[in-house]
């Protein structure tokens, strides 16, 4: 379908009159770094094809992919694993790190019905954890949440029909689950981190992990006990990395709000970086449970469950934010 990316990659019809969606249909892409990836505001992908992709698809903005594959590990691959994804550490950087699908962390909202990721395995590269590639696993989905400057949109990511075959699943002991390649997302002091959420439509993700969960929708947070939306009901799945995971209830929705402080709104040059108590203005709390609250700071948006009762903030007025 006919558009163009303006500026602030604005998505637009073909004439430029409105806005539009860049339509791709049946694409396969093979042994490189990126399969598909769209800076602009809306994007449809029916019909994607990966094979031996480092990173298989990320979109920013609003997305819809349907009935897609991803697939590594193939006859075309060295030793296991495609020339791409490398397997020897000299060249690591010539690469990405291999995940299926990763979310941005740019405003944005995803919908995935109907996708298949097949032969993700865990590969340890390095037993040094002070090596960046101690932590750079492959993942059939990843979040992406380094930044501050840039947080999700109301609901991240919805998916539903989510198919991953021959995938590690890890193994545990007690709560301490390692050796998964299936999903995670990485705790760090970032707001993309803090306010990461994902709705499992029909329950298909958290079957994999555990098969006699009920088929039914699943809100995964991250690790804030922001996300701890039922004392009872929430839990901390250990092969995720401890985010929490609820039954989705039946009269609450995830909600954003957004507030400028005059004069010290948008600091985009700013983040919440280890230490810089500076950009902590504040936090949203939910009424009922003050344990329930997410650090607010300069680059506006906080998202989360509306809960029962509401939100309220509390700004910290000692300094400059």
């Amino acid at each position: 379908q006919d558009c163009w990316v303006g500026s602030a990659r604005s998505t637009k019809t073909a004439d430029g009159s409105a806005d539009g969606y860049l339509l791709l249909q049946d694409t396969t892409a093979a042994l490189a770094n990126v399969g598909i990836t769209s800076w602009g505001d809306r994007v449809e992908v029916y019909n994607l094809r990966g094979f031996d992709l480092s990173r298989g698809a990320e979109y920013l903005g609003q997305s819809f992919m349907k009935d897609s594959l991803f697939r590594v590990n193939t006859t075309n691959s060295v030793k296991g694993w495609s020339q791409w994804p490398y397997s020897k550490k000299e060249f690591f950087w010539n690469s990405q790190v291999i995940k299926g699908f990763e979310w941005y962390d740019t405003t944005t909202s995803t919908i995935l019905p109907n996708v298949t990721l097949e032969n993700y395995k865990y590969v340890k590269y390095t037993d040094d954890p002070s090596d960046w590639w101690f932590w750079q696993t492959p993942s059939a989905f990843r979040m992406l949440s380094h930044s501050d400057q840039f947080k999700p949109d109301k609901t991240m990511m919805v998916t539903k029909g989510i198919t991953c075959t021959d995938c590690d699943m890890g193994a545990c002991s007690g709560s301490s689950c390692s050796g998964g390649a299936f999903f995670r997302v990485d705790e760090t002091y970032r707001g993309s981190s803090w306010l990461f959420n994902w709705l499992d439509l029909d329950g298909s993700v958290m079957r994999h992990v555990r098969p006699t969960a009920p088929a039914q929708p699943y809100l995964i947070g991250s690790q804030p006990d922001w996300w701890r939306l039922d004392d009872s009901a929430s839990w901390r799945e250990p092969r995720f990395n401890n985010p929490w995971v609820t039954p989705m209830p039946a009269d609450e929705v995830v909600a954003r709000v957004e507030m400028r402080v005059a004069n010290n709104g948008q600091q985009y040059t700013v983040g919440a970086f280890d230490g810089q108590n500076i950009t902590r203005i504040g936090y949203v709390s939910q009424y009922g449970d003050v344990n329930k609250r997410v650090v607010m700071t300069r680059t506006e948006g906080t998202a989360g469950m509306t809960g029962k009762f509401g939100w309220y903030t509390v700004w910290n007025m000692t300094n400059s934010g």
